[in-house]
């Protein structure tokens, strides 16, 4: 245990004698100084840092170094700001320090001063492992939370899991400043340099890839403006996949034409049959002028949440919408919605008039002639947003950004992958094993297997009759029982 001898207000710590540094002691380097004189200041109960630091103008080689107890000095009254909240000042004046001199001869650094003497009391036991000269940030530390940070893991979670690995805190041998600290410098390190990181990483992926596409653009002063890496869909699982992603310095009509000119280079062919955007001006512009021969659909989602925000509309919002997704002929839907805009008194309302105007760009009757592989809103997009969520935040660099995106991506093909894994290995159970389900069995994915047995049950509410035949086509009359018992629902098809 450690005493203090007290001498006209002075504290000199007693410490084990081959902990304490004496005069001629010869050390290899400065590194082994400084840990030598920690050790020493461990036991007894106080803090050191590094002092004055004299070299050699030719080599410099540092020639002379004192390292002091870290109450050395006074702080300075200038620098105390009224602005914002200081710390308290942790200066004394203390004169204990420790220094050293290089030795040519032997290439060595010699203590050739220590004074031990303090003018202060030492700290208690239990609070050693806060004093800065005692953190010690290892290198294997700085791995294990970069790659914590990279899944997302907070800081203060990180150290949770050390404390319960280490048996407590006082243990784990520094703060969670420490940690901030070290990932703010990294950080520090890539500022200014992230664009040229980017396209160097992106043209390594393309050397990996042939069919990598990706485009940078720069404005007037060089700096990078946009940059796309070669939208959304799905694929026949009916999970969402990702078929690129870009950088937009802003949401303009000519950004979005450059984003989809660039993207109907990555992806060479036919144009998609159909894209779903919510109501934003400049991209419905853009999809204009790129994708002339693209069906525009407006995100039904956007529309029906916008529908509960007007004033006047909530009492006749569920009739709406039951009739919005109900109708499968144009004529009806047209009928119902003047019905209930007249019976509301909304005949003057003009944002309904605005989207009945554009009614063929969302309402299900009017859209169902584009295939639209089940989805009628961009929901899917936020869906993926809120994966994305758990590998990226606003505090990634360009680079970090693009790292993690990639983890995130990753993990979207993984389960695809998994989902290929199902298909191959298990046989579906078929509920009736009729002749047309055995061989859909064998051509669709479990998912889209079950969507068709869904629609093959409700065939079975049909009935078929023959109208005509020729050699090439036969027509049948197709009448449906929408309700059993009641009247059926013609229609006819060839």
């Amino acid at each position: 245990m450690t005493h203090e001898v007290k001498l006209q207000e002075q504290v000199t710590p007693e410490v084990r004698s081959e902990l304490k540094p004496k005069l001629g002691l010869e050390l290899d380097c400065c590194d082994d100084v400084f840990n030598f004189y920690n050790m020493y200041a461990a036991e007894a109960r106080l803090g050191i840092r590094c002092s004055t630091t004299r070299t050699c103008t030719l080599t410099g080689e540092v020639t002379r170094k004192e390292y002091v107890c870290c109450k050395q000095g006074y702080a300075l009254t200038s620098t105390v700001s009224r602005k914002r909240r200081q710390r308290g000042c942790t200066r004394s004046g203390c004169k204990a320090k420790l220094a050293i001199l290089k030795v040519k001869d032997k290439n060595k650094y010699i203590v050739v001063g220590f004074n031990e003497v303090h003018n202060h009391d030492m700290t208690t036991v239990d609070k050693v492992h806060l004093l800065r000269s005692h953190h010690n940030l290892t290198e294997s530390i700085k791995v294990y939370s970069a790659d914590m940070s990279k899944v997302n893991i907070l800081v203060h979670i990180q150290l949770s899991l050390l404390e319960v690995q280490v048996g407590g805190l006082k243990n784990v041998g520094f703060v969670k400043r420490d940690v901030y600290n070290y990932l703010r410098d990294v950080c520090g390190e890539v500022i200014g340099h992230d664009a040229e990181l980017l396209k160097e990483h992106l043209m390594a992926e393309q050397e990996k890839n042939e069919s990598f596409y990706f485009k940078v653009e720069v404005d007037s002063e060089g700096r990078t403006s946009n940059v796309s890496s070669q939208m959304q869909g799905v694929n026949n699982h009916r999970q969402t996949v990702l078929f690129g992603c870009a950088f937009l310095t802003s949401e303009t009509t000519d950004s979005f034409v450059w984003l989809l000119e660039e993207f109907k280079k990555a992806m060479p062919g036919e144009p998609p049959k159909m894209i779903i955007t919510d109501q934003d001006e400049a991209m419905s512009k853009a999809i204009a002028v790129t994708l002339p021969t693209t069906f525009h659909r407006y995100c039904i989602w956007h529309i029906l949440n916008k529908i509960t925000e007007k004033p006047g509309i909530g009492e006749c919002f569920s009739e709406m919408c039951k009739h919005i997704w109900g109708m499968d002929k144009k004529e009806e839907f047209d009928a119902k919605w003047e019905e209930i805009i007249t019976n509301n008194g909304l005949k003057d309302h003009a944002w309904l008039s605005s989207i009945h105007a554009m009614q063929e760009n969302w309402v299900s009757s009017y859209v169902k002639h584009v295939f639209s592989v089940g989805m009628s809103s961009s929901q899917r997009a936020e869906i993926c947003h809120s994966c994305l969520k758990q590998y990226i935040n606003q505090k990634n660099t360009l680079m970090e950004f693009i790292v993690r995106f990639e983890r995130g991506l990753a993990s979207q093909r993984h389960k695809e992958l998994m989902a290929d894994h199902v298909d191959n290995n298990e046989k579906p159970l078929l509920p009736f094993q009729t002749p047309m389900q055995y061989q859909m069995g064998r051509i669709y994915t479990r998912e889209i297997l079950e969507m068709f047995e869904r629609e093959d049950f409700k065939s079975l509410l049909c009935l078929f009759e023959l109208v005509e035949q020729d050699e090439t086509h036969c027509r049948y009359k197709v009448s449906e029982r929408v309700n059993p018992g009641g009247d059926m629902d013609e229609g006819a098809c060839a």
